[in-house]
């Protein structure tokens, strides 16, 4: 890698956390926006919703169509 660079490491941890934020606002949509009934479906919709998730969420059902950054990993079909 690129050893002791603390400019590369603070970049890479960075980017890590943008890309793990991305995949618990796509897990929590999941579990969240399912209409399944159950003890675990309800504890998942009963839990906070991130303020950027909830952003999204609500332009979705204001415009009908999702929200997608440049940078986001996953495509607007999943």
């Amino acid at each position: 890698m690129h050893g002791d660079d603390p400019v590369a490491r603070d970049e890479y941890s960075r980017l890590s956390l943008r890309d793990m934020k991305h995949i618990r606002d796509f897990i929590t949509l999941h579990y969240f926006s399912h209409g399944r009934s159950g003890p675990l479906w309800e504890a998942c919709r009963a839990r906070p919703v991130p303020d950027g998730l909830h952003h999204k969420i609500d332009v979705l059902r204001s415009r009908g169509r999702p929200v997608r950054l440049d940078d986001e990993l996953f495509a607007e079909a999943s």
